[in-house]
């Protein structure tokens, strides 16, 4: 709370832009609003009544509101961003000479690449505290009560149903969808707005939340990254989100079908072929699409496909084991069991 209140005195110079940029604020939920009260004179006038005047009104206003709303938006954005700017200049100031007051003690037991990270990084955190996270709280807050607003407005009574409906629906919702996503693990399609640059591996983690992917060395070198695309193993630390567009992606938890673990999986347990864990996903997989090909492979043939991963805990002999020992497990099943 402390933390809070401190960062409220440096923006007490800036309440004059702050206020601004409050109704900034204000204008673009208005303008939000508007949008969602325009429809039903829309429906009612131009689909219903037919009347021809509205039909060369409501583009005309729809051009007007959506200007208003882009030059309120963007007024917001500047005055936001510029407060940022400014209290990030100050508080980097104050944290400078705070530095060059403290004793050389301090200086020689703290690196100075330490000191740095709190000069740059930590006070941009604060940066984007004042610019993003305070602007969108107090934005989203305002559109949520204008439209809000508008709902009552238009029907009263059904905005209150909705206010008893929609909290008792919740759990049932949550639970349904919990248990879908533990039956759609595998086959799932997911799509994604990712930027060119970003990696298969952070797109897997970091958007879609599958951590089973690890990050190791980033160079292709260790294979705690490797998933599978369109059946082949591949390192996804060194290839882009966009180069998997429309192509098969499995990860370490689209192994197991319904809740029920892949034979490779069942026999690393058993076979006692991990220990630390960190490259498990990946030879698991590498294996997988050995045994597609191959249902008994040898020691030799194991030891070739799994060379691309590094195990620094095992000594790789378990996991050659438990991958032959899979292979036995899915040559007893019925074809396709674990396609």
């Amino acid at each position: 709370m402390q933390l809070y209140l401190r960062l409220l005195q440096c923006l007490r110079p800036y309440w004059g832009r702050l206020v601004a940029a409050a109704i900034c604020s204000g204008l673009v939920a208005a303008f939000t609003g508007a949008y969602a009260w325009l429809v039903r004179p829309a429906l009612d006038e131009v689909f219903i009544n037919r009347n021809e005047t509205w039909l060369i009104l409501l583009p005309v206003v729809l051009i007007v509101v959506s200007v208003l709303k882009g030059v309120a938006s963007y007024g917001q954005t500047y005055l936001m961003t510029f407060v940022g700017s400014r209290v990030v200049t100050d508080i980097r100031q104050q944290l400078f000479g705070h530095l060059m007051r403290l004793p050389i003690s301090f200086h020689l037991k703290n690196p100075s690449s330490r000191m740095m990270s709190r000069v740059i990084n930590d006070v941009n955190w604060i940066q984007n505290a004042v610019a993003g996270v305070l602007k969108d709280l107090f934005q989203q807050s305002l559109t949520f009560l204008v439209l809000l607003g508008v709902v009552l407005y238009q029907n009263w009574w059904l905005t209150s149903l909705s206010f008893v409906v929609i909290p008792l629906s919740v759990y049932p919702m949550v639970r349904f969808g919990a248990r879908l996503r533990r039956l759609a693990t595998t086959g799932q399609e997911r799509t994604a707005d990712v930027e060119p640059r970003l990696l298969l591996v952070h797109l897997i983690r970091e958007v879609f939340g599958l951590t089973g992917t690890h990050v190791g060395c980033d160079t292709t070198h260790c294979g705690a990254c490797t998933v599978l695309l369109d059946g082949l193993p591949v390192k996804s630390c060194t290839m882009f989100g966009v180069q998997a567009d429309g192509r098969s992606v499995t990860t370490v938890e689209g192994l197991q079908t319904n809740g029920q673990l892949h034979p490779i999986q069942a026999a690393f347990k058993e076979e006692h072929g991990l220990q630390c864990g960190f490259c498990t996903s990946g030879m698991m997989l590498t294996g997988a699409a050995l045994l597609e090909h191959n249902a008994s492979p040898s020691d030799e043939e194991v030891r070739w496909a799994i060379s691309g991963n590094i195990c620094r805990c095992t000594g790789y002999m378990n996991i050659v084991k438990a991958i032959q020992a899979a292979g036995h497990s899915m040559a007893e099943e019925p074809a396709g069991a674990h396609a």
